[in-house]
Order: structure tokens, then C-alpha cells, then sequence
């Protein structure tokens, strides 16, 4: 476990140092800030359209973090031949990646929880009061933020930075709209085409079930539910971060 921590201490250093990191998270917070001001705007659904333009921006800038920063962590090592002086050291391949996830969920918690903490200051000096939905919906994110690395993690051991960014920005696309297949597959006029669709919904991530952006914002959600969900999200994420072992087993470094 020791090595696991000193590669994701070392992957959330440099990560703090990266300026993208800082201009993304600068950006976030300013969106945040202004989603107080356009609220004014709003007749009678202020505090709704707050509510959905805090979360929306966290959830777009840490969208950004991930294709930013973890599409490129495993790549950039083979760049700057560090992956060579890593695994001549007694750590298996299995520890390199893991490190690098857990890094990455390090980073994201960090920004995520920088984030959630200002947008619930604003909705609270605006407001007076915090919507029970908001630490859920913050947490969501980040269950969905931290498979969405794995995955970028998985393209980011065969692909370049930039077609990692692609490939994993398609998967989060796909898996908000993964509810769509199965609509489709019931229209189908064919049983063989309606298995196929049922075959690809349940393979796809299904990342609607970690959004709580448009839950009423203002009740509680049974914690059965968000239990259920969160575990299917990091249940995910376990598969996938295997998926990325084997897939860095196979390339030759």
C-alpha cells in the first residue's frame, strides 16, 4: 500500500503544480460566483436556477480536470521516461496504476470540495438556508468524475493524450445518454436488435444514476437509493481500474 500512496502523493503534486489546474479551477469558481448574480435575473425560480448553475459548473469543470489531467498521467510518464525508472524499482504494474487513480481521485476531491464549499457559501448568503440536495448532487459528481478517470486512465495506456481526452469524453456523453438505448430497443421491430441494445446498456456506463442535478433540490433523498447508486458508480470504477491493469500488462514499457 506504501507504494500505491507515494504514486498518488507524487501524481497530486504534480498535479498542483500544473497551471491548467489553476486556470480551471479559477474559471470554476468565477462561474459559480456569476450563477449568484444571473439568479437575480429569474422570476420566482431564483434559487433553482442558482441551484442549477453551481452544479452544472462544478460538474463541467471537474469534466475539464479529468480530460485535462488524467488523460495524460500514465502517457506522460512513458514521455519523460520516469515509467522506466519507476518500474525498475520493486513496483508492479498493478501499483503504478492504482497510484494514479487514487492520485487523481485526490485531485478531484480537492477541486470538487473547493468548489461545493464556495457555491454553498454563495447559496447560503443569498438563500439563508442549504438545499438538501447539494452536498448529494457535489458528491455524485465526484463518483462520476472518479470513474470517468479510470476510464481515461484505460485509453491513456494505448492512446495519445489528445484521443484519450476524445475517447473519454465520448464514454461520458454516452453513458448520460446510455437511458436512450434501451427506448430504442423497445422500438425496434427486431428481438435480435432489441438483445443488442439491452447488451450495450448494461456493458456502458449508466451515469445518470450518479446525477442528482435535477432531483427537487429542496428534499431529502432516501439514503437507500443514493447508496444503491454510489455503489454501483465505484463498483464500476473497480472493473474498469482492472480493465486498466491488464491493458498496461500487455504494453510493452
Amino acid at each position: 500500500m506504501s507504494k500505491i500512496f507515494a504514486i498518488a502523493f507524487n501524481t497530486w503534486r504534480e498535479a498542483i503544480r500544473d497551471r491548467i489546474l489553476l486556470l480551471i479551477l479559477v474559471f470554476g469558481v468565477l462561474i459559480i460566483s456569476a450563477g449568484s448574480i444571473l439568479s437575480l435575473l429569474s422570476l420566482g425560480q431564483g434559487e433553482r436556477v442558482l441551484f442549477d448553475l453551481g452544479m452544472s459548473g462544478i460538474a463541467v469543470f471537474g469534466l475539464l480536470v479529468t480530460l485535462f489531467i488524467a488523460t495524460s498521467v500514465v502517457g506522460k510518464e512513458m514521455d519523460k521516461r520516469t515509467i522506466y525508472l519507476v518500474l525498475t524499482k520493486p513496483v508492479e504494474r498493478l501499483h503504478f496504476i492504482l497510484g494514479k487513480h487514487l492520485g487523481m481521485s485526490l485531485i478531484l476531491t480537492h477541486v470538487l470540495g473547493l468548489m461545493g464549499v464556495v457555491f454553498g457559501v454563495l447559496f447560503w448568503l443569498w438563500t439563508h438556508h442549504l438545499p438538501p440536495a447539494l452536498p448529494l448532487g457535489v458528491v455524485g459528481i465526484l463518483v462520476e468524475l472518479w470513474l470517468l478517470s479510470a476510464v481515461a486512465i484505460v485509453f491513456s495506456t494505448f492512446a495519445s493524450p489528445v484521443m484519450s481526452a476524445v475517447y473519454t469524453l465520448a464514454t461520458y456523453l454516452i453513458g448520460h445518454l446510455s437511458h436512450d438505448l434501451l427506448v430504442l430497443g423497445e422500438k425496434m421491430p427486431y428481438a435480435g436488435l432489441s438483445y443488442v441494445t439491452k447488451t450495450l446498456y448494461y456493458v456502458l456506463p449508466d451515469l445518470e444514476r450518479l446525477n442528482f442535478k435535477n432531483v427537487p433540490f429542496d428534499l431529502p433523498i432516501a439514503s437507500s437509493y443514493t447508496a444503491q447508486c454510489a455503489g454501483y458508480g465505484l463498483l464500476y470504477m473497480w472493473v474498469v481500474l482492472f480493465v486498466a491493469v491488464a491493458a498496461f500488462e500487455l504494453k510493452e514499457v
